[in-house]
């Protein structure tokens, strides 16, 4: 019998297949911003959350190159002294390249991290970044500079995202994770705005995409809306136009947790809306959910 002819490429095929990168889907602990955009419209929209997340950023944290030089040309001597003078020169250099090395090593600030939700997006913050640490601005600083050029500059400009929002964590879609990791949340942002500048009012927006163990969304809001207020005392509910919102967005089995500070001003967090954009996704008003929901907060958007 004539042997059997192999199929070309039959070798070695298995070999060539890309492996899954696990580090690059959404997990527990996950800081970076939230982008929502129409369906099939990933590509641009991440695309485009670089291209002004990077001018955002830049605009509030020069490099740290700049910074380490300006400290050094301020701390040193007053060059009394040529012993002293050229210690200070070596010290000098050395923070230069100390600080330009610190650069190099923080590489990319953000990375794609997969939902595997159409149309929902988080870019993921580079672990090496504190969030509003060693003079990087927080992910809600980072966020409203892009409301503000938007609104205000006309800096900038989005057609593919239709929200953005800060993901200060991501916790398991669970009630009492999601309870803790608001309140967690509430109490940093306290703590950043200080003695005294603790918001009176406060509201709870809720979504859930693609989860198979669905929560109930009155349950959800209450309970959020009673951890929120262990952090923030006295504070009223106020759906409108709160000083201090808690977003919440499940997308299977985990929850992103955003707390944002100008809900009404920047239109719920809409960069569409913002523009005077039509189409796309649009979140509704909050006013009809609040008779369902009268312990703090709305419902789905």
């Amino acid at each position: 019998m004539p042997a059997k002819k192999r199929k070309a490429g039959a070798q070695g095929w298995r070999a060539s297949r890309p492996k899954h990168v696990q580090e690059s889907e959404l997990n527990v602990g996950t800081r970076g911003v939230m982008i929502t955009c129409d369906t099939h419209a990933e590509k641009g929209a991440v695309r485009e959350g670089f291209d002004v997340l990077a001018q955002a950023w830049d605009l509030l944290a020069p490099p740290r190159v700049a910074a380490a030089q300006d400290v050094a040309s301020g701390g040193g001597c007053d060059g009394e002294g040529g012993g002293a003078g050229e210690s200070s020169g070596v010290i000098d250099i050395a923070r230069e390249i100390a600080a330009e090395s610190a650069a190099l090593s923080e590489g990319r600030r953000f990375f794609v991290a997969q939902t595997g939700c159409a149309g929902f997006v988080v870019l993921r913050l580079n672990a090496a970044l504190a969030d509003g640490a060693s003079g990087s601005p927080s992910l809600l600083e980072l966020v409203n500079r892009v409301y503000a050029s938007v609104a205000t500059d006309g800096e900038l400009a989005v057609r593919f995202v239709a929200r953005m929002l800060p993901c200060q964590t991501v916790c398991r879609a669970e009630l009492p994770k999601i309870a803790t990791a608001v309140r967690e949340t509430v109490a940093a942002e306290v703590k950043r705005r200080g003695a005294g500048a603790c918001p009176a009012t406060f509201a709870v927006q809720f979504r859930q995409r693609h989860n198979t163990k669905a929560l109930d969304r009155d349950e959800v809001i209450r309970v959020v809306a009673d951890s929120a207020k262990l952090e923030l005392g006295s504070a009223r509910v106020h759906i409108a136009d709160p000083e201090l919102c808690v977003v919440l967005e499940v997308v299977k089995a985990h929850c992103c947790v955003c707390v944002v500070d100008q809900w009404q001003k920047y239109k719920r967090y809409s960069l569409r809306a913002l523009q005077g954009a039509d189409g796309g996704e649009q979140p509704p008003s909050a006013a009809p959910a609040a008779a369902s929901a009268p312990a703090g907060g709305s419902g789905e958007e």
